[in-house]
């Protein structure tokens, strides 16, 4: 009796010994089912009005060398790939990669992902958006002048709003009489163009 316990123990280890995971699955990251065990993080490090930096992790490359990785960029509502975005290759292999992208449009979404290209195809990290900062006014001071012991008359032009209204505009006055006082002075003139 002793002998049938043991053998029927030996078979059911043998029988889970020999199961293997099946590693095509239906992934939205994977959209062609690709047998592939490629693993991909994507992170968003910086964002400006019109540049962001991403930055990539290829931490498993699955069964072949990873020939090709980068990122997917758009401003479309879209999942990102390398046939329907913008593509930023940066190297192959494992292990982390930085890209800085410009000439972003300010106050634009943006969607993206990260990728890596094997001999089993592309894999994609998850979607990702982020949106770039408003530009900056661009601002000229002009002169000043009417100047006397008390007063002056300082001018100024607003050449571009950047995008947004200018809600706030005015002059910062910097008063040091002998070198003592270095406490600037704002002076609010309103707002707009």
């Amino acid at each position: 009796m002793k002998s049938n316990y043991t053998y029927i123990l030996v078979l059911i280890i043998s029988l889970f010994a020999s199961c293997k995971k099946d590693e095509t699955t239906s992934n939205p990251n994977n959209p062609n089912n690709i047998t592939q065990s490629m693993e991909i993080i994507v992170y968003l490090n910086t964002v400006t009005d019109s540049t962001v930096e991403l930055k990539g992790n290829i931490m498993d490359e699955g069964n072949s060398p990873v020939t090709v990785r980068g990122f997917c960029l758009t401003t479309n509502n879209i999942t990102p790939d390398i046939s329907n975005s913008d593509t930023f290759n940066v190297g192959s292999g494992v292990g982390f990669y930085t890209k800085t992208i410009s000439n972003l449009i300010p106050g634009t979404t943006y969607y993206f992902r990260a990728f890596g290209i094997n001999a089993q195809g592309t894999a994609y990290s998850d979607r990702q958006s982020f949106t770039s900062a408003e530009a900056l006014p661009t601002v000229h001071s002009v002169s000043a002048n009417a100047i006397d012991q008390t007063t002056a008359n300082a001018i100024g032009e607003v050449m571009n709003d950047g995008g947004s209204p200018v809600i706030n505009r005015g002059f910062i006055l910097y008063y040091n009489p002998g070198g003592m006082n270095n406490n600037p002075r704002t002076i609010n003139s309103g707002s707009g163009n």
